[in-house]
């Protein structure tokens, strides 16, 4: 449902662009849309106020140790694998300055990010049905290999069918690991610590992504798109045959 609102806010994003009677001159544009983006922004907000909370399961203070020598062995190496492919999962602004350099028009990168969307929004469910059956090491091996081809394929480079071909399979490399990723952590860590060790993931996670961007938007000044997509495919490889042999 997340992804299916950023699907629309593109899909929005477009219209208002298309429209005439807007003067989308400059970056006047820019400050419209954002302006508009509040509006839901704010919708959203207010209806987390009706959501009912439910309690903690237990009342019961229990002392938590989350030094990481103390987790299971598993666990521990998913842990390094999925930071190590965090490294080369550098910012989705890279992917769409790529096609808009590439295809020199604003309206077509926003084309393959509305693609991007709808493919993620649409392919999440199913994708996580499978996990549920086949179980989420597949899935997430699958989607770690599909990421490594889409960054190899952008370092390749190609025409406009090319790109909204490589935005769709990016959509699809999301709805394998977004979901699989969080619950297989759930999977692996103690029950009791559950909740904590999501945090430890996303911690991770996301101090990989301000290194991963620096490190791609180095790569990119100094030798090219080439290396820095070639560079975050390779990570990506590497992780999941790491994952093949640790889970």
């Amino acid at each position: 449902m997340d992804t299916l609102g950023a699907f629309a806010g593109v899909a929005l994003v477009l219209f208002i662009i298309s429209r005439d009677s807007f003067n989308f001159s400059g970056a006047v544009h820019y400050k419209k849309i954002f302006a508009i983006s509040i509006i839901p922004a704010v919708i959203g907000w207010l209806l987390l106020f009706t959501v009912k909370d439910k309690p903690a399961v237990s009342k019961k203070q229990t002392k938590m140790n989350l030094s990481f020598g103390s987790l299971p062995s598993k666990l521990k190496m998913y842990l390094v694998f999925t930071f190590l492919f965090a490294l080369g999962n550098s910012s989705n602004q890279f992917i769409l300055l790529k096609i808009q350099q590439e295809t020199g028009s604003l309206v077509f990168m926003l084309v393959a990010y509305l693609i991007f969307n709808f493919v993620y929004a649409t392919g999440s469910i199913p994708c996580g049905r499978i996990s549920d059956i086949i179980g989420q090491k597949s899935v997430l091996i699958t989607g770690y290999l599909v990421y490594g081809i889409v960054y190899w394929l952008l370092a390749k480079g190609g025409n406009t069918s090319f790109y909204l071909f490589v935005s769709g399979l990016y959509g699809f490399y999301m709805a394998l690991t977004e979901g699989v990723e969080k619950s297989l952590v759930s999977q692996l860590a103690p029950k009791e610590i559950r909740g904590s060790l999501l945090g430890l993931h996303a911690t991770l996670t996301g101090l990989g992504l301000l290194p991963a961007s620096v490190i791609t938007g180095f790569l990119w000044q100094t030798f090219g798109p080439q290396v820095a997509f070639g560079f975050g495919g390779t990570l990506g490889f590497i992780a999941a045959i790491g994952l093949f042999f640790i889970l």
